[in-house]
């Protein structure tokens, strides 16, 4: 268990078993829901530019999809 980094939820720090199953499980959604993210900002950088103004403000709200593996890991805390 680290105090730095990690899923540092009341349920992780139950146990170290509950820390490292967690900060996985975590871990892997994160990376997983990157990949839609860095597609969409590679189609951003190079299509965007040359459109109007509503596509743009839509896909500057393209981090906000990190919430999705975020909330996904605190259900998984709940189900351990």
């Amino acid at each position: 268990m680290n105090k730095l980094y990690g899923f540092r939820i009341a349920k992780s720090f139950e146990s170290e078993e509950n820390w490292y199953n967690i900060n996985k499980y975590g871990a892997g959604r994160l990376i997983f829901w990157s990949v839609p993210l860095l597609i969409i900002g590679v189609f951003t950088f190079f299509i965007l530019p040359h459109t109007s103004k509503i596509p743009i403000l839509l896909f500057s709200l393209a981090p906000m999809i990190m919430f999705i593996p975020i909330v996904e890991t605190f259900l998984y805390a709940k189900k351990i």
